[in-house]
């Protein structure tokens, strides 16, 4: 059975017999985790810069101080950044590039206030966009489309964590992409991570050094996730949420085991202290009386201790459940408000579209004479479908009524579960702070009748001290760990969900290694036999003088490699007709690792000669200006220092 066409009936039956559980017991920890089935593949869609400008005014002893860039025009291809000497803006352009997309400000601090406006026109397939920064100090602008020789915004922004989020939900919306979702542990507890396009866009950065073959981090296995996601392979994000959701278990079943260590490791040293009391009892105490009033007020410290106790053990599970309905009631909150925003687009997309006047049907086919239109249009009906414009307002309102209530309700349920859960983890804590008050009460009481009692009440005393021994130790036994079932069942889902793409990886993997190694030794690595990349992204290189791994490759080899993988996997996208690399490359310092010019014209020959199978591709590369670089870059193409030495 192929795993694309496995459907979710299916893999919870397979799940389920490895894991020696019913479908139903399954499913339900699925959907409590919110594990959907991805099986899309996506198209690719690629991203080109079409367009950067910015303004300001430069502060300190500089020959030419107001900023003034525009570049334009810029089409698929190898684009370079060069100057005579260092520091004189090259690696700047690029990051101010990356800022615009991601919205993510990483420039120099001795440059704050230097920029006054920035703008990036850019285009993702055939549809052209731009990104307008007004006030770079406040990280005010807006994200505008344009169609049809009309613009459209389509977000404004008017500070820096807008900005992010403007550009981050833009580019994962349009590139068919999904954040990672990580839970780290931190303080003996999970945290969950998100890590959207502005990780993901490091998959366009070539560092002179890189230390990873995928993106610039390996924590949580982001080099893999990267990988597999750019590559388009049903499941693997499945797979990843199912992880998260394991470790999140796994993490909180931690805490509470040490939680339950302490108080087992609590009660066996009361015991312990009981047993001692309960042996230095001898036969010279018998006969001698109890104090009533302290047998009486012990024996109601430890009712009120055991109650206590019964308490917690039944509000700790209350507590739980009460903190998963608030969760999934914000979590309902957050998809309301998503199906508002969604119907409004919707609704602003089709008044456009019909103040268009179309020509024809677009269902039918059919085509409206200027007569026909006039005459609807005096009826007051749609030219396109017919139906009557106040009729479908009436709809839409009516439709759009019952979002904003289904906002609202889902906010008032939010605030309901909220309020649920600070009452019921009130109860619980005021339990727990009594079982405590409870047993130092009767700690104190025992002490008390111990003195009180020196000569006289022993057997009491030992009936007292035996019952107090037999309900420890029962609560001993009751706080053993259960196993984490559903800990369990999700590690046998991710093991059989491994099995549904890990023949397909392993192919597409084979062939990206093989066009890794051609554009390597493109790039000048003439001693490159092949190399081997595996699904973990640990990448072997066979070199003629011997084998190494990535990691122990010189920097400049480092270099060359990375930039094969990233076309590699491109070239993959396009014969294959599926993942979502973007297809624009930023290569910082090309020259920095390498000791003679003819690597470095080796390595700018290679990516030159790039649209010749990656027409759509393009190519940022920066260093010093030599023949190396300008040989094989156009002329039109590069971006050249001025009189005063610097590029801007």
């Amino acid at each position: 059975m192929k795993s694309q066409e496995t459907t979710r009936e299916q893999w919870v039956a397979k799940i389920a017999k490895r894991s020696g559980q019913g479908s139903a017991e399954v499913e339900k920890v699925l959907a409590r985790h919110n594990i959907q089935t991805r099986l899309t593949r996506p198209i690719p869609r690629r991203l080109l810069i079409e367009s950067l400008s910015f303004s300001g005014e430069k502060t300190g002893d500089f020959e030419t101080k107001t900023i003034l860039f525009d570049r334009s025009d810029l089409t698929p291809g190898l684009y370079a950044m060069v100057s005579d000497v260092n520091l004189k803006g090259k690696t700047t352009l690029l990051k101010i590039i990356r800022w615009l997309l991601t919205g993510v400000y990483n420039l120099a601090p001795d440059m704050s206030g230097w920029l006054h406006t920035a703008r990036l026109g850019f285009r993702i397939d055939d549809q052209k966009f731009e990104v307008a920064v007004n006030n770079v100090l406040a990280s005010a602008g807006t994200l505008s489309s344009f169609a049809r020789g009309k613009s459209r915004v389509i977000a404004e922004f008017a500070d820096a964590d807008t900005f992010r989020s403007v550009m981050d939900k833009f580019f994962l919306d349009e590139l068919n992409l999904e954040a990672l979702i990580a839970v780290a542990e931190r303080n003996e507890s999970g945290v969950e991570q998100r890590h959207g396009w502005n990780w993901l866009a490091t998959a366009m950065i070539i560092d002179p050094a890189p230390d990873v073959l995928f993106g610039t981090d390996t924590t949580h296995g982001k080099a893999i996730r990267m990988m597999q996601m750019y590559l388009g392979i049903p499941w693997v994000l499945t797979r990843a949420d199912m992880m998260a959701a394991k470790k999140r278990i796994d993490l909180e079943g931690s805490q509470a085991g040490r939680t339950n260590k302490e108080v087992v490791s609590s009660t066996e040293k009361r015991l312990a202290e009981l047993r001692t009391l309960r042996s230095g009892l001898t036969e010279k105490l018998k006969g001698e009386k109890t104090i009533t009033e302290l047998r009486e007020s012990s024996a109601g410290a430890l009712n009120a201790y055991m109650q206590a106790a019964s308490d917690v053990r039944k509000l700790t599970p209350i507590v739980n459940e009460a903190r998963d309905e608030r969760s999934a009631a914000e979590e309902a909150v957050t998809q309301a408000i998503r199906d508002l925003q969604q119907f409004r687009e919707g609704q602003a997309a089709g008044r456009v579209f019909r103040k268009l006047r179309p020509v024809c049907c677009p269902s039918c086919e059919e085509v409206y004479t200027e007569e026909y239109r006039e005459e609807k249009e005096s009826q007051h009906d749609c030219v396109v479908c017919g139906r009557e414009e106040n009729k479908n307002s009436e709809f839409s309102a009516d439709a759009e009524d019952q979002l904003i209530t289904a906002v609202a309700d889902a906010k008032a349920e939010k605030i309901n579960r909220r309020k649920h859960y600070s009452a019921v983890k009130l109860r619980l804590d005021n339990a727990i702070a009594k079982r405590e008050i409870e047993d130092k009460r009767n700690s104190s009481f025992e002490k008390e009748l111990v003195k009180a009692q020196a000569n006289s009440g022993a057997e009491m005393e030992a009936v007292r001290i035996d019952a107090q021994i037999a309900e420890l130790e029962r609560m001993v036994v009751d706080r053993t760990d259960p196993s984490n079932s559903e800990s369990e069942i999700l590690r046998h889902a991710i093991a059989v969900t491994e099995k549904f793409y890990e023949e397909e990886q392993a192919d597409v993997l084979e062939t990206v290694s093989g066009l890794m190694t051609g554009f390597a030794q493109s790039f000048g690595m003439t001693d490159l036999r092949g190399v081997t990349l595996k699904g973990n992204t640990n990448l072997d290189v066979s070199m003629t003088g011997g084998d190494k791994t990535f990691s122990k490759c010189e920097p400049g080899e480092r270099m060359r490699l990375k930039v094969a993988a990233t076309l590699a996997l491109i070239q993959v996208s396009e014969d294959r007709g599926i993942g979502t690399h973007p297809g624009v490359l930023f290569v910082d310092s090309v020259a920095n690792n390498e000791v003679i010019d003819k690597d470095v014209a080796a390595i700018v020959g290679g990516l030159s000669r790039l649209s010749e199978s990656l027409s759509d591709v393009q190519v940022f590369i920066s260093g010093i200006s030599s023949p190396a670089i300008l040989d094989h870059v156009p002329c039109t193409n590069v971006f050249k220092n001025r009189p005063d030495g610097y590029l801007w």
